[in-house]
């Protein structure tokens, strides 16, 4: 019915432009309800060979064709991000990542005239490109832009064909090489990587893949050598769906290829069901390197090995996968690892008992081992740190109570008592500011909360629960969740703002005062359960392996680790929910820095995020200025918990140069 009505309406012409094929004028209040855009107008063009251009302007140039006759020749063929046209015009943005067709939202009935030249702009189109891009998006993702629509609607005739096909055939292999995916379309003038899914890291086409497509010769067999997968995957519905991400991530294509074709999901949906379970796993599971080990851990096939895991466990299997965390930490703090394995850490000895033992075997340790009863270790008492700034105390509602549990000894209590691991999060609630509540509903259920702060950009505190557990680690009721959500938006008012930045100041200097020595009457209080003889037997297996990994052998100390200086004030806010642990950053030289001429920038993906702190870079600088080559990854990402400490980074020597220090 669209494509016909289409075709009635009377076309677009625009006698007066030359270069121009149609136009369409949209006012800033058909697109938007605020008054503040009110103020704009948008223009779009479709030029004489095909290109369409979007461009937004003050409201009084509205319908003006004197300005759209400017406009047009001004920004040419492919135009400036910006124009600054003469008085009394004013300035004009070029918005390439604006949707080809202009879409209103409001006050603007199918009949009203606005809606009639928009149909009229569209009937000009290509509608086997239009067509293509809107079959490419599901999940609020958004193809339709003004630049991927002249990507492929200006290539030759024959080029257009194959390259649509292409796209139909593998979406999500394809998508990815010919065009650009937008978090959402750009109405204003924002930065092209702010809008871009991909960024910069957008995967770039070969000769091979893009003759392969354009000639319509072995599509596949390019598609396999330029991921570096095998065909059967290539051919699977795997890649022959549309994924919500717009492509399929690098680590998933990697595990799904690392799996036997019989036993990887059928479909992306498939995958989608497992979301949560996946990334609970104690793995790395954004890492390409171990993402392909993990596809061992599914050799029963993927839905097989998620269901007796489910049966392995009496609560929630998302919960039971996160929990062997504690476990696993557990292990690497009271068995000896082999030599050569000081460094390991809790993921990487995951991935070996998913690799070596299987899921099942992990969840039974980890149940087995928080059955065991807890142990206190003793330390001398430091009154400095025995206990938290009290919050709230006591707070009631018609739906419960909660107390806080301030003292290493009430969370050793809170952990005997509800049989689960609480007893160990002391140095979460000193160093990071949680609070960890006991919760008493109405109809007398009890449960275990942990409540974090994440500071907001407008000053404010939200607090959410990450942690909610019944006794022995069991799902909550909807009255006992609805408490602790009450809860979390009381503690997000505004009365309780000042306190929690204190709490959170407090917690920032515990954490840089802090230091982790070998003297056990130094550290923390900690709760010790002892692991059976099982559990011990199948975790020397695990660290065995571990051992046979390269990657996972002890590395020189550290040059830095820390938080990014100087992330509140470069890109750092808008690229941080795409920020992961894992990721490589780039270090930069700047002997010419003002402020320090010892500067050494931290770049993600060509993007500054800030800079080595000026207390550490000294050492830094001094090798990269005698030519040494350093590798430097996110460590950690906490997004929401203010941009002093959100981005944790790790510079190391080269690799040579540890082995050397490690021989030393």
């Amino acid at each position: 019915m669209g494509e016909k009505a289409l075709s009635l309406v009377e076309p677009v012409q625009a006698p007066w432009i030359s270069g121009l094929r149609a136009v369409v004028w949209i006012q800033g209040r058909h697109f938007f309800s605020r008054d503040d855009v009110r103020g704009y107008c948008w223009l779009w063009l479709l030029r004489a060979d095909g290109r369409v251009q979007a461009i937004r302007m003050n409201v009084a140039q509205h319908g003006r064709a004197d300005v759209a006759q400017d406009l047009g020749q001004r920004f040419g063929a492919h135009g400036d991000e910006f124009l600054a046209a003469s008085e009394p015009n004013g300035p004009a943005w070029l918005l390439t990542s604006a949707p080809v067709v202009p879409l209103t939202r409001w006050a603007v009935s199918w009949g009203h005239p606005v809606q009639h030249d928009i149909r009229a702009f569209a009937a000009h189109l290509d509608a086997e490109v239009l067509n293509a891009l809107g079959a490419l998006e599901v999940s609020g993702q958004f193809f339709g832009s003004v630049e991927n629509y002249n990507r492929l609607a200006l290539l030759p005739e024959t080029v257009r064909r194959h390259r649509l096909q292409a796209l139909a055939r593998f979406p999500a292999l394809v998508a990815p090489l010919l065009l650009t995916l937008h978090d959402r379309p750009d109405m204003f003038g924002a930065d092209e990587d702010e809008l871009s899914a991909w960024g910069d890291s957008r995967p770039k086409p070969t000769r091979n893949v893009l003759e392969a497509m354009d000639r319509g010769r072995d599509l596949i067999g390019a598609l396999a050598a330029h991921y570096g997968i095998d065909r059967s995957l290539v051919r699977s519905p795997l890649c022959r769906d549309v994924w919500p991400e717009g492509c399929i991530p690098p680590a998933m294509l990697q595990l799904l290829n690392a799996m036997p074709a019989h036993a990887r999901p059928a479909t992306h949906l498939d995958v989608d069901a497992r979301d949560p379970e996946l990334r609970a796993l104690p793995v790395h599971i954004g890492q390409v390197a171990d993402a392909r080990r993990l596809g061992a851990m599914f050799n029963q096939g993927w839905n097989a090995t998620w269901l007796a895991m489910e049966q392995a466990v009496p609560q929630s299997l998302e919960h039971a996968l996160r929990d062997t965390r504690d476990f696993l930490r557990n292990v690497l703090e009271h068995l000896a690892p082999p030599p050569g394995l000081k460094t390991l850490d809790v993921e990487s000895l995951g991935l070996a008992w998913l690799v070596r033992r299987g899921g099942v075997s992990l969840l039974r340790a980890s149940r087995r081992w928080h059955e065991q009863a807890l142990v206190q270790e003793p330390r001398v008492e430091n009154p400095d740190a025995d206990r938290l700034m009290p919050l709230f105390g006591t707070w009631t509602s018609q739906r419960g109570v909660a107390r806080e549990l301030l003292e290493p000894s009430a969370l050793i209590e809170e952990g005997e008592a509800m049989h689960h691991c609480v007893g160990d999060y002391w140095e979460t609630c000193r160093f990071n500011g949680a609070r960890v509540v006991h919760l008493v509903d109405a109809h007398g259920a009890q449960a275990t909360a942990m409540y974090f702060p994440f500071e907001q950009r407008d000053g404010g505190v939200k607090v959410v629960f990450t942690q909610l557990r019944g006794p022995c680690n069991q799902d909550v009721s909807d009255a006992m969740r609805g408490l602790a959500e009450e809860l979390g938006t009381w503690l997000s008012g505004d009365e309780l703002v000042e306190q929690w930045r204190v709490i959170l100041q407090e917690a920032a200097v515990a954490m840089a005062s802090h230091e982790i020595t070998d003297d056990d009457d130094d550290k923390p209080i900690r709760n010790l359960r002892r692991l059976d003889l099982r559990s011990r037997r199948e975790a020397q297996s695990a660290l065995a392996w571990c051992a046979s990994q390269s990657e996972f052998q002890d590395r020189a100390d550290p040059l830095f680790q820390g938080a990014i200086a100087g992330l509140a004030y470069a890109e750092g806010p808008r690229l941080l929910p795409n920020l992961n642990a894992g990721d490589a950053v780039a270090l930069v030289r700047e002997p010419l820095n003002p402020h320090d001429n010892r500067a050494v920038r931290i770049d993600w993906q060509g993007h500054k995020l800030g800079y080595v702190p000026r207390a550490c870079n000294a050492p830094i600088a001094q090798r990269m200025d005698a030519g040494e080559t350093l590798d430097a990854k996110i460590l950690a990402v906490r997004a929401g918990q203010g941009y002093w400490d959100a981005v944790e980074v790790e510079v190391m020597p080269p690799a040579n140069a540890a082995v050397r220090e490690l021989d030393e």
